[in-house]
């Protein structure tokens, strides 16, 4: 009879089966207006949406301008923000 493994898997010893819940929680939040999220999930989503095509724009003949869903700086909330002083 074989014995019982000698630790209990975890986040640290085993991370696969997180991470790919959080990819999925953060692609059905794309359709939520408010996501509530855990840091893993924010990243994930963050990432999502900013490669997330919201329109395609035709500026001439054969050429086209591709519009994705977020721009490059982080709009999160309760983060100090460069442009601002520290209070």
């Amino acid at each position: 009879m074989a014995s019982p493994p000698r630790f209990k898997p975890s986040y640290s010893t085993n991370p696969d089966p997180v991470i790919k819940a959080a990819k999925l929680r953060a692609k059905a939040a794309l359709n939520e207006s408010n996501p509530k999220l855990t840091a893993l999930e924010r990243a994930f989503y963050e990432k999502f949406k900013a490669d997330q095509i919201i329109g395609i724009k035709q500026v001439s003949k054969g050429r086209y301008v591709v519009s994705t869903g977020a721009s490059k700086k982080s709009q999160r909330v309760g983060r100090a923000d460069a442009d601002r002083p520290a209070a």
